[in-house]
């Protein structure tokens, strides 16, 4: 979101997209950000796509599943990785399908225990995009993120997000903030309000992936060696499809059904 306000003053176009899987098919799309942009920026033009991503994840968990067991072992359990790749891999075939060459990600510094998240990782990414002539970039990365809310404070603080002005003093640059500056967002930081829960899904996915991060490989080595073990482990996965969207590129149709075709999500 706060990317995409960014770009709208530079670029009359914008593409944006959302993927969801079986268990998140039912939880919110962010169509009313959708409709704020074009609000606050009726000159550009705004595309919204809504991609399943099952087929992506189910051939990133199962493809060379038991050659994998035995190079990466319980790497074969971060299934995080699977749908952050999902992601990053269909938003490259729309990229090629649209003569899209520049791709922005709103990702921050935060939750950096998840593959998606970790900078080794997102260098794999980057050189995926590259090897396709496509610019990737993450304009937000390092900006401030505002603290997260524990359990109680749901409950007996400030629920909707935005029923009380923010002090001045707490004020940074975080991407709220700068939505807030903007006139887009009604509060600075709306993060863990119902106001951002009908902006985003909830996925439990990467529960087991967080006992198997801090229990056991955290236990042993430090962080920056686990992150670039996670790093060798996608990087596979990356080398694996490509072959594959360079295959289909070549005979100037992407219709491989791993990528599969955008759904039309109703508003409300």
């Amino acid at each position: 979101m706060c990317v995409a306000a960014m770009k709208a003053r530079e670029y009359k176009s914008i593409h944006l997209l959302t993927f969801f899987e079986f268990e998140t098919k039912d939880e919110p799309f962010p169509v009313d950000n959708v409709e704020r942009l074009k609000k606050h920026f009726p000159k550009v033009n705004f595309t919204h796509c809504c991609f399943p991503t099952n087929k992506l994840v189910r051939h990133f968990s199962y493809h060379n599943y038991f050659s994998n067991l035995l190079k990466f072992g319980l790497l074969n359990m971060t299934t995080p990785a699977f749908s952050s790749l999902s992601w990053h891999v269909r938003t490259l075939v729309y990229c090629l399908e649209n003569n899209i060459n520049k791709c922005y990600d709103g990702m921050t510094n935060e939750m950096v225990q998840l593959p998606g998240h970790m900078s080794t990782v997102l260098e794999k990414f980057r050189a995926m995009y590259r090897d396709f002539n496509i610019t990737y970039e993450n304009p937000v990365r390092d900006w401030a993120v505002p603290k997260d809310q524990e359990f109680l404070d749901r409950i007996i603080v400030d629920q909707h997000g935005f029923l009380f002005p923010s002090e001045e003093k707490d004020k940074v640059t975080t991407t709220g903030q700068y939505l807030y500056e903007q006139g887009i967002f009604p509060h600075p930081n709306v993060k863990g309000s119902d106001f951002d829960k009908q902006m985003q899904h909830d996925c439990y996915q990467f529960v087991l992936y967080n006992i198997l991060t801090y229990w056991y490989y955290l236990n042993f080595m430090s962080y920056e060696a686990f992150s670039r073990k996670v790093a060798i482990f996608v990087e596979s996965k990356i080398d694996n499809i490509k072959e594959v969207i360079k295959k289909d590129k070549k005979e100037f149709a992407l219709a491989n059904p791993l990528f599969e075709k955008e759904v039309i999500i109703e508003k409300g």
